[in-house]
Protein backbone atom coordinates (compact mmCIF):
# COMPACT_ATOMS: atom_id res chain seq x y z
CA UNK A 1 0.00 0.00 0.00
CA UNK A 2 1.26 3.48 -0.68
CA UNK A 3 1.82 5.94 1.88
CA UNK A 4 -0.24 7.89 0.50
CA UNK A 5 -3.20 6.27 0.46
CA UNK A 6 -3.16 5.28 4.42
CA UNK A 7 -5.35 7.46 6.59
CA UNK A 8 -4.45 7.86 10.20
CA UNK A 9 -7.52 7.73 12.64
CA UNK A 10 -6.07 8.42 16.40
CA UNK A 11 -9.18 8.82 17.96
CA UNK A 12 -11.35 5.44 17.30
CA UNK A 13 -10.28 2.28 19.56
CA UNK A 14 -9.26 -0.92 17.08
CA UNK A 15 -11.89 -2.89 18.03
CA UNK A 16 -14.31 0.29 17.60
CA UNK A 17 -13.19 0.44 13.77
CA UNK A 18 -13.15 -2.83 13.29
CA UNK A 19 -16.64 -3.58 14.37
CA UNK A 20 -17.23 -0.04 11.81
CA UNK A 21 -15.43 -1.58 8.85
CA UNK A 22 -17.80 -4.95 9.60
CA UNK A 23 -20.99 -2.79 9.41
CA UNK A 24 -19.85 -0.57 6.13
CA UNK A 25 -19.11 -4.28 4.49
CA UNK A 26 -22.21 -6.28 5.87
CA UNK A 27 -24.75 -4.23 6.85
CA UNK A 28 -24.85 -5.86 10.59
CA UNK A 29 -22.71 -5.73 13.47
CA UNK A 30 -20.14 -8.53 15.01
CA UNK A 31 -20.38 -10.47 17.98
CA UNK A 32 -19.32 -7.95 20.40
CA UNK A 33 -19.63 -9.72 23.85
CA UNK A 34 -21.85 -9.90 26.72
CA UNK A 35 -24.59 -7.24 27.56
CA UNK A 36 -21.76 -4.79 29.05
CA UNK A 37 -19.68 -5.12 26.22
CA UNK A 38 -22.57 -4.69 23.61
CA UNK A 39 -23.83 -1.32 25.46
CA UNK A 40 -20.12 -0.04 25.83
CA UNK A 41 -19.72 -0.83 22.26
CA UNK A 42 -22.61 0.73 21.20
CA UNK A 43 -21.56 4.01 22.64
CA UNK A 44 -18.28 4.23 20.53
CA UNK A 45 -20.33 3.12 17.34
CA UNK A 46 -22.75 5.65 18.03
CA UNK A 47 -20.00 8.45 17.57
CA UNK A 48 -18.52 7.00 14.93
CA UNK A 49 -21.82 6.47 13.31
CA UNK A 50 -22.41 10.62 13.24
CA UNK A 51 -19.39 11.06 12.17
CA UNK A 52 -19.46 8.94 9.13
CA UNK A 53 -23.01 10.07 8.89
CA UNK A 54 -24.30 5.99 8.69
CA UNK A 55 -27.80 6.68 10.00
CA UNK A 56 -28.80 3.32 10.24
CA UNK A 57 -25.81 2.36 12.66
CA UNK A 58 -26.62 5.37 14.70
CA UNK A 59 -30.12 4.06 14.81
CA UNK A 60 -29.36 0.63 16.10
CA UNK A 61 -26.86 1.94 18.30
CA UNK A 62 -29.41 4.89 19.45
CA UNK A 63 -31.87 1.51 20.20
CA UNK A 64 -29.42 -0.78 22.15
CA UNK A 65 -28.63 2.20 24.24
CA UNK A 66 -32.34 2.93 24.50
CA UNK A 67 -33.38 -0.48 26.12
CA UNK A 68 -30.37 -0.53 28.38
CA UNK A 69 -30.35 2.34 30.42
CA UNK A 70 -29.76 1.59 34.45
CA UNK A 71 -27.97 3.20 37.06
CA UNK A 72 -24.67 3.03 35.62
CA UNK A 73 -24.82 3.59 32.52
CA UNK A 74 -27.80 6.90 32.53
CA UNK A 75 -25.49 9.48 32.88
CA UNK A 76 -23.55 8.37 29.86
CA UNK A 77 -26.46 7.97 27.52
CA UNK A 78 -28.16 11.08 28.72
CA UNK A 79 -24.58 13.15 27.82
CA UNK A 80 -24.38 11.11 23.99
CA UNK A 81 -28.37 12.02 23.63
CA UNK A 82 -27.59 15.66 24.34
CA UNK A 83 -24.66 16.02 21.63
CA UNK A 84 -25.59 13.30 19.59
CA UNK A 85 -29.30 15.14 19.12
CA UNK A 86 -30.66 11.50 20.18
CA UNK A 87 -34.52 12.63 20.75
CA UNK A 88 -35.60 9.55 21.92
CA UNK A 89 -32.77 8.93 24.45
CA UNK A 90 -34.14 12.51 25.88
CA UNK A 91 -36.44 10.78 28.59
CA UNK A 92 -37.04 10.99 31.97
CA UNK A 93 -35.24 8.52 34.29
CA UNK A 94 -36.35 4.95 34.13
CA UNK A 95 -37.99 3.76 37.29
CA UNK A 96 -35.39 2.57 39.08
CA UNK A 97 -33.66 6.07 39.22
CA UNK A 98 -37.40 8.07 39.47
CA UNK A 99 -38.88 8.95 41.99
CA UNK A 100 -42.49 7.16 42.80
CA UNK A 101 -44.94 7.24 40.83
CA UNK A 102 -45.36 7.91 36.85
CA UNK A 103 -47.75 6.89 34.30
CA UNK A 104 -47.89 3.74 32.51
CA UNK A 105 -50.26 2.31 29.45
CA UNK A 106 -51.31 -1.15 28.37
CA UNK A 107 -51.05 -2.59 25.30
CA UNK A 108 -53.70 -5.25 24.28
CA UNK A 109 -53.41 -7.74 21.48
CA UNK A 110 -53.85 -10.97 19.92
CA UNK A 111 -51.54 -13.35 19.48
CA UNK A 112 -52.10 -15.42 15.74
CA UNK A 113 -50.32 -17.05 13.20
CA UNK A 114 -51.24 -17.10 9.72
CA UNK A 115 -50.20 -19.58 7.11
CA UNK A 116 -51.61 -20.62 3.30
CA UNK A 117 -51.49 -23.30 1.04
CA UNK A 118 -52.34 -23.97 -2.78
CA UNK A 119 -54.35 -26.24 -4.45
CA UNK A 120 -53.55 -26.74 -7.96
CA UNK A 121 -56.68 -28.29 -9.85
CA UNK A 122 -54.91 -29.97 -12.71
CA UNK A 123 -57.15 -31.39 -16.08
CA UNK A 124 -60.04 -29.40 -15.03
CA UNK A 125 -62.02 -30.19 -18.00
CA UNK A 126 -61.75 -33.87 -17.26
CA UNK A 127 -62.58 -33.59 -13.67
CA UNK A 128 -65.17 -31.35 -14.47
CA UNK A 129 -67.17 -34.26 -15.74
CA UNK A 130 -66.51 -36.92 -13.24
CA UNK A 131 -67.28 -34.87 -10.01
CA UNK A 132 -70.42 -34.10 -9.80
CA UNK A 133 -72.50 -31.29 -7.89
CA UNK A 134 -72.10 -31.75 -3.99
CA UNK A 135 -68.35 -33.64 -4.54
CA UNK A 136 -65.66 -32.19 -2.63
CA UNK A 137 -62.08 -32.84 -3.85
CA UNK A 138 -59.76 -31.70 -1.26
CA UNK A 139 -56.05 -30.88 -1.38
CA UNK A 140 -53.50 -32.35 1.32
CA UNK A 141 -53.54 -31.03 4.42
CA UNK A 142 -51.17 -28.54 6.36
CA UNK A 143 -50.87 -27.07 9.63
CA UNK A 144 -51.64 -23.62 11.22
CA UNK A 145 -51.34 -22.24 14.39
CA UNK A 146 -51.40 -26.06 15.81
CA UNK A 147 -54.41 -27.27 14.01
CA UNK A 148 -54.73 -29.28 10.64
CA UNK A 149 -56.17 -28.19 8.14
CA UNK A 150 -56.89 -28.69 4.13
CA UNK A 151 -58.58 -27.10 1.37
CA UNK A 152 -61.78 -28.01 -0.32
CA UNK A 153 -63.05 -27.26 -3.96
CA UNK A 154 -66.74 -27.79 -5.75
CA UNK A 155 -65.37 -28.09 -9.31
CA UNK A 156 -69.66 -28.87 -10.42
CA UNK A 157 -71.03 -26.55 -7.35
CA UNK A 158 -71.55 -27.36 -3.71
CA UNK A 159 -75.71 -27.76 -4.68
CA UNK A 160 -77.95 -27.30 -7.66
CA UNK A 161 -78.66 -23.74 -6.89
CA UNK A 162 -74.62 -23.07 -7.59
CA UNK A 163 -73.79 -25.51 -10.32
CA UNK A 164 -72.69 -22.94 -11.94
CA UNK A 165 -70.18 -21.66 -9.37
CA UNK A 166 -66.66 -23.18 -8.19
CA UNK A 167 -66.89 -23.43 -4.17
CA UNK A 168 -63.75 -23.16 -2.03
CA UNK A 169 -64.07 -24.25 1.96
CA UNK A 170 -61.58 -24.72 4.45
CA UNK A 171 -62.05 -28.04 6.81
CA UNK A 172 -60.47 -28.09 10.38
CA UNK A 173 -59.37 -31.92 10.46
CA UNK A 174 -58.78 -31.86 13.82
CA UNK A 175 -61.20 -29.66 16.03
CA UNK A 176 -60.56 -29.29 19.71
CA UNK A 177 -62.47 -31.38 22.30
CA UNK A 178 -64.34 -28.35 23.50
CA UNK A 179 -65.24 -24.80 22.88
CA UNK A 180 -63.96 -22.69 19.79
CA UNK A 181 -61.01 -21.26 17.90
CA UNK A 182 -61.36 -18.11 16.23
CA UNK A 183 -60.19 -17.98 12.73
CA UNK A 184 -59.97 -15.55 9.87
CA UNK A 185 -60.29 -17.03 6.13
CA UNK A 186 -58.83 -15.33 2.78
CA UNK A 187 -59.59 -17.33 -0.80
CA UNK A 188 -57.99 -16.16 -3.59
CA UNK A 189 -58.11 -17.30 -7.06
CA UNK A 190 -54.47 -17.00 -8.82
CA UNK A 191 -53.57 -16.14 -12.54
CA UNK A 192 -50.76 -17.47 -14.63
CA UNK A 193 -47.88 -16.20 -12.54
CA UNK A 194 -49.23 -16.89 -8.64
CA UNK A 195 -50.50 -14.06 -7.86
CA UNK A 196 -53.55 -13.41 -6.10
CA UNK A 197 -56.71 -12.05 -8.62
CA UNK A 198 -57.96 -9.38 -6.80
CA UNK A 199 -61.79 -9.54 -8.15
CA UNK A 200 -61.43 -13.31 -6.82
CA UNK A 201 -59.83 -12.82 -3.54
CA UNK A 202 -62.65 -13.15 -0.74
CA UNK A 203 -61.45 -12.11 2.86
CA UNK A 204 -63.99 -13.34 5.44
CA UNK A 205 -64.66 -11.73 8.68
CA UNK A 206 -63.44 -13.75 12.36
CA UNK A 207 -65.44 -16.77 12.52
CA UNK A 208 -65.70 -19.75 14.91
CA UNK A 209 -64.31 -22.91 13.93
CA UNK A 210 -64.96 -26.41 16.06
CA UNK A 211 -65.73 -29.59 16.58
CA UNK A 212 -69.88 -28.64 15.23
CA UNK A 213 -68.46 -26.43 13.05
CA UNK A 214 -65.64 -27.93 10.92
CA UNK A 215 -66.16 -26.27 7.58
CA UNK A 216 -66.56 -22.75 6.23
CA UNK A 217 -65.91 -21.50 2.89
CA UNK A 218 -67.53 -19.34 0.04
CA UNK A 219 -70.53 -20.98 -2.03
CA UNK A 220 -70.18 -18.20 -4.76
CA UNK A 221 -66.61 -18.61 -5.57
CA UNK A 222 -66.33 -17.59 -9.24
CA UNK A 223 -68.67 -18.57 -12.13
CA UNK A 224 -67.44 -21.50 -13.97
CA UNK A 225 -68.18 -20.06 -17.12
CA UNK A 226 -65.68 -16.77 -16.42
CA UNK A 227 -62.77 -19.56 -15.04
CA UNK A 228 -62.96 -21.66 -18.20
CA UNK A 229 -62.80 -18.33 -20.53
CA UNK A 230 -60.23 -16.29 -18.63
CA UNK A 231 -58.47 -18.28 -15.72
CA UNK A 232 -57.55 -21.91 -17.19
CA UNK A 233 -53.59 -22.44 -17.73
CA UNK A 234 -53.55 -25.58 -19.79
CA UNK A 235 -55.97 -26.91 -18.55
CA UNK A 236 -55.60 -26.28 -14.77
CA UNK A 237 -56.37 -23.34 -11.77
CA UNK A 238 -55.11 -22.99 -8.19
CA UNK A 239 -56.89 -21.67 -4.98
CA UNK A 240 -55.13 -20.11 -2.68
CA UNK A 241 -56.11 -20.00 1.03
CA UNK A 242 -54.66 -17.99 4.08
CA UNK A 243 -55.73 -19.13 7.24
CA UNK A 244 -54.92 -16.85 10.71
CA UNK A 245 -55.39 -18.33 13.80
CA UNK A 246 -56.07 -16.17 17.17
CA UNK A 247 -54.57 -18.26 19.60
CA UNK A 248 -54.78 -15.55 22.75
CA UNK A 249 -54.80 -12.60 24.13
CA UNK A 250 -51.96 -10.63 25.37
CA UNK A 251 -51.88 -7.42 28.06
CA UNK A 252 -48.87 -5.77 27.94
CA UNK A 253 -47.92 -2.72 30.48
CA UNK A 254 -45.32 -0.28 29.59
CA UNK A 255 -44.32 2.60 31.52
CA UNK A 256 -43.79 6.09 30.18
CA UNK A 257 -39.99 5.85 29.55
CA UNK A 258 -39.97 3.11 27.01
CA UNK A 259 -39.52 4.67 23.47
CA UNK A 260 -39.92 2.63 20.39
CA UNK A 261 -37.63 3.01 18.10
CA UNK A 262 -38.36 1.78 14.75
CA UNK A 263 -34.71 0.82 12.73
CA UNK A 264 -35.18 1.03 9.16
CA UNK A 265 -34.52 -1.90 6.94
CA UNK A 266 -31.14 -3.06 5.10
CA UNK A 267 -30.45 -0.32 2.79
CA UNK A 268 -26.83 -1.28 1.50
CA UNK A 269 -28.54 -2.09 -2.19
CA UNK A 270 -29.51 0.96 -2.51
CA UNK A 271 -26.31 2.74 -1.79
CA UNK A 272 -24.32 0.51 -4.22
CA UNK A 273 -26.92 0.86 -6.24
CA UNK A 274 -26.41 4.65 -6.54
CA UNK A 275 -22.84 4.24 -6.88
CA UNK A 276 -23.12 2.32 -9.71
CA UNK A 277 -25.37 4.58 -11.42
CA UNK A 278 -23.39 8.13 -10.57
CA UNK A 279 -20.07 6.03 -12.18
CA UNK A 280 -17.87 7.38 -9.23
CA UNK A 281 -14.49 5.50 -8.70
CA UNK A 282 -15.03 2.96 -11.46
CA UNK A 283 -12.34 0.90 -12.64
CA UNK A 284 -13.18 -1.57 -15.33
CA UNK A 285 -15.37 -0.86 -18.64
CA UNK A 286 -17.05 -3.64 -20.21
CA UNK A 287 -17.94 -3.53 -23.81
CA UNK A 288 -21.23 -5.67 -24.83
CA UNK A 289 -22.85 -5.54 -27.81
CA UNK A 290 -21.71 -1.80 -28.87
CA UNK A 291 -22.72 -0.66 -25.59
CA UNK A 292 -19.66 0.49 -23.20
CA UNK A 293 -20.64 -0.36 -19.34
CA UNK A 294 -18.26 1.10 -16.33
CA UNK A 295 -17.93 -0.98 -12.88
CA UNK A 296 -15.84 -1.28 -10.28
CA UNK A 297 -13.49 -4.97 -10.03
CA UNK A 298 -14.01 -5.00 -6.19
CA UNK A 299 -17.77 -5.34 -6.57
CA UNK A 300 -17.61 -7.58 -9.36
CA UNK A 301 -15.01 -9.84 -7.34
CA UNK A 302 -16.79 -10.29 -4.27
CA UNK A 303 -20.05 -11.07 -6.07
CA UNK A 304 -18.44 -13.68 -8.53
CA UNK A 305 -16.08 -16.18 -8.38
CA UNK A 306 -15.59 -15.66 -12.02
CA UNK A 307 -15.53 -11.91 -12.04
CA UNK A 308 -12.61 -12.50 -9.32
CA UNK A 309 -10.59 -14.90 -11.33
CA UNK A 310 -10.68 -13.28 -14.39
CA UNK A 311 -10.14 -9.53 -12.80
CA UNK A 312 -7.95 -10.25 -10.19
CA UNK A 313 -6.25 -13.63 -10.94
CA UNK A 314 -3.99 -14.92 -13.70
CA UNK A 315 -6.47 -14.25 -15.98
CA UNK A 316 -5.91 -12.02 -19.48
CA UNK A 317 -8.61 -9.78 -17.74
CA UNK A 318 -6.63 -9.09 -14.57
CA UNK A 319 -4.76 -6.05 -16.28
CA UNK A 320 -7.11 -5.11 -18.92
CA UNK A 321 -9.17 -1.61 -18.23
CA UNK A 322 -11.51 -2.68 -21.22
CA UNK A 323 -13.46 -6.52 -21.34
CA UNK A 324 -14.68 -7.27 -24.02
CA UNK A 325 -17.74 -9.68 -23.41
CA UNK A 326 -19.50 -11.05 -26.82
CA UNK A 327 -22.03 -13.90 -25.57
CA UNK A 328 -24.51 -11.58 -23.96
CA UNK A 329 -26.94 -8.76 -25.08
CA UNK A 330 -26.43 -5.31 -23.57
CA UNK A 331 -29.87 -5.24 -21.79
CA UNK A 332 -29.14 -8.81 -19.96
CA UNK A 333 -25.54 -7.65 -18.66
CA UNK A 334 -27.25 -4.04 -17.67
CA UNK A 335 -29.65 -6.73 -15.55
CA UNK A 336 -26.93 -8.27 -14.54
CA UNK A 337 -25.04 -5.25 -13.75
CA UNK A 338 -28.09 -4.06 -11.34
CA UNK A 339 -28.45 -7.32 -9.54
CA UNK A 340 -24.72 -7.45 -8.72
CA UNK A 341 -25.07 -3.86 -7.04
CA UNK A 342 -28.31 -4.36 -5.57
CA UNK A 343 -29.59 -8.09 -5.15
CA UNK A 344 -32.60 -7.35 -6.87
CA UNK A 345 -33.45 -7.52 -10.50
CA UNK A 346 -34.82 -4.49 -12.32
CA UNK A 347 -37.98 -3.64 -13.49
CA UNK A 348 -38.92 -5.83 -16.06
CA UNK A 349 -42.13 -5.81 -18.50
CA UNK A 350 -44.09 -8.59 -18.23
CA UNK A 351 -43.88 -9.65 -21.66
CA UNK A 352 -40.27 -9.93 -21.43
CA UNK A 353 -39.85 -11.40 -18.45
CA UNK A 354 -39.44 -14.82 -19.52
CA UNK A 355 -36.96 -14.01 -22.65
CA UNK A 356 -35.11 -12.29 -20.06
CA UNK A 357 -35.03 -14.53 -17.28
CA UNK A 358 -33.95 -17.11 -19.97
CA UNK A 359 -30.88 -15.20 -20.79
CA UNK A 360 -29.82 -13.78 -16.83
CA UNK A 361 -29.91 -17.94 -15.96
CA UNK A 362 -27.56 -18.43 -18.13
CA UNK A 363 -25.34 -15.52 -17.14
CA UNK A 364 -26.32 -16.49 -13.59
CA UNK A 365 -24.52 -19.59 -14.49
CA UNK A 366 -21.56 -18.36 -16.36
CA UNK A 367 -20.46 -16.11 -13.25
CA UNK A 368 -21.61 -18.22 -10.82
CA UNK A 369 -23.78 -16.52 -8.86
CA UNK A 370 -26.00 -19.08 -7.67
CA UNK A 371 -28.87 -16.61 -5.77
CA UNK A 372 -29.98 -15.10 -9.59
CA UNK A 373 -30.36 -18.67 -10.65
CA UNK A 374 -32.87 -19.76 -8.31
CA UNK A 375 -34.51 -16.50 -8.61
CA UNK A 376 -34.63 -17.02 -12.51
CA UNK A 377 -35.13 -20.94 -12.24
CA UNK A 378 -38.16 -19.69 -10.15
CA UNK A 379 -39.18 -16.92 -12.64
CA UNK A 380 -39.61 -19.77 -15.09
CA UNK A 381 -41.14 -22.05 -13.54
CA UNK A 382 -44.13 -20.18 -13.21
CA UNK A 383 -44.40 -19.53 -16.88
CA UNK A 384 -44.12 -23.20 -17.55
CA UNK A 385 -46.83 -24.19 -20.74
CA UNK A 386 -47.24 -26.52 -23.33
CA UNK A 387 -45.54 -23.77 -25.80
CA UNK A 388 -42.51 -23.25 -23.03
CA UNK A 389 -41.47 -26.16 -21.84
CA UNK A 390 -39.08 -27.80 -23.84
CA UNK A 391 -37.00 -24.71 -24.20
CA UNK A 392 -37.24 -24.35 -20.49
CA UNK A 393 -36.46 -28.30 -19.62
CA UNK A 394 -33.23 -27.39 -22.65
CA UNK A 395 -32.40 -24.62 -20.18
CA UNK A 396 -32.75 -26.58 -16.90
CA UNK A 397 -30.74 -29.82 -18.06
CA UNK A 398 -27.77 -27.94 -19.55
CA UNK A 399 -27.12 -24.91 -16.37
CA UNK A 400 -28.14 -27.94 -13.57
CA UNK A 401 -31.04 -26.49 -12.28
CA UNK A 402 -32.36 -29.66 -11.10
CA UNK A 403 -35.61 -28.64 -9.44
CA UNK A 404 -36.90 -26.43 -12.08
CA UNK A 405 -35.86 -29.90 -14.05
CA UNK A 406 -38.69 -31.72 -12.31
CA UNK A 407 -41.31 -29.37 -12.27
CA UNK A 408 -41.20 -29.57 -16.22
CA UNK A 409 -41.29 -33.08 -15.65
CA UNK A 410 -44.90 -32.76 -13.83
CA UNK A 411 -46.13 -30.12 -16.04
CA UNK A 412 -45.70 -32.62 -18.84
CA UNK A 413 -47.30 -35.81 -16.47
CA UNK A 414 -50.61 -33.73 -16.63
CA UNK A 415 -53.10 -34.67 -18.66
CA UNK A 416 -52.78 -33.21 -22.51
CA UNK A 417 -49.79 -31.66 -22.23
CA UNK A 418 -47.48 -33.62 -23.29
CA UNK A 419 -49.18 -34.19 -26.21
CA UNK A 420 -50.13 -30.58 -26.97
CA UNK A 421 -45.82 -30.10 -26.17
CA UNK A 422 -45.12 -32.85 -28.66
CA UNK A 423 -47.33 -31.06 -31.65
CA UNK A 424 -44.79 -27.90 -31.51
CA UNK A 425 -41.26 -27.58 -32.99
CA UNK A 426 -39.56 -27.52 -28.94
CA UNK A 427 -39.52 -31.23 -28.60
CA UNK A 428 -36.91 -31.72 -31.55
CA UNK A 429 -34.77 -29.03 -30.06
CA UNK A 430 -34.72 -31.49 -26.91
CA UNK A 431 -33.73 -34.15 -28.63
CA UNK A 432 -30.77 -32.40 -30.71
CA UNK A 433 -29.71 -30.30 -27.70
CA UNK A 434 -29.64 -32.88 -24.83
CA UNK A 435 -30.35 -36.33 -26.51
CA UNK A 436 -29.85 -37.46 -22.56
CA UNK A 437 -33.00 -35.97 -21.96
CA UNK A 438 -34.94 -38.05 -23.82
CA UNK A 439 -33.87 -41.53 -21.59
CA UNK A 440 -34.53 -39.37 -18.63
CA UNK A 441 -37.99 -38.47 -20.07
CA UNK A 442 -39.02 -41.45 -20.91
CA UNK A 443 -38.80 -42.95 -17.76
CA UNK A 444 -39.99 -39.95 -15.97
CA UNK A 445 -43.08 -39.28 -17.79
CA UNK A 446 -43.75 -42.63 -20.38
CA UNK A 447 -44.99 -44.69 -17.62
CA UNK A 448 -48.19 -42.26 -17.76
CA UNK A 449 -48.18 -42.56 -21.30
CA UNK A 450 -47.83 -44.87 -24.80
CA UNK A 451 -43.80 -44.71 -24.93
CA UNK A 452 -43.41 -45.85 -28.33
CA UNK A 453 -45.91 -43.00 -29.32
CA UNK A 454 -43.90 -40.56 -27.63
CA UNK A 455 -40.29 -42.48 -29.41
CA UNK A 456 -41.93 -41.78 -32.85
CA UNK A 457 -43.56 -38.32 -32.02
CA UNK A 458 -39.73 -36.84 -31.18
Amino acid sequence: MKEKDRVLISDMEVLVFKALLTFVYTDSLPDMGGEGEKTVMAQHLLVAADRYDLKRLKLICEDRLCGHIDRSTVTTTLVLAEQYDLAKLHMPAPPSVSAAGGSTSSTVSARKETGWHVLKVEGYSQIKGVVGVGKRIKSGTFHVGGYTWCIGCFPAGFSDETADWICVDACLENPPATGDIMVRLKSSLLDRVGEPVSAYTQIGSITAFSSAHKLKGYINFIQRTVLESSYLYDDSFKIRCDITVFMEVCIRTATNTEASLVVPPPDMHCHFGAILESRLGTDVTFMVSGEQFTAHRIVLAARSPVFMAELFGPMKEKDATVVQIDDMEARVFRALLHFIYTDSLPQIDDEDKVVMAQHLLVAADKYNMERLKWICADILSKYIDTSLVATTLVLAEQHGCHGLKETCFEFLKAPGNLTAAMAGDGFRHVTSSCPSLLEELLAKVAPYFDRERIIRTI
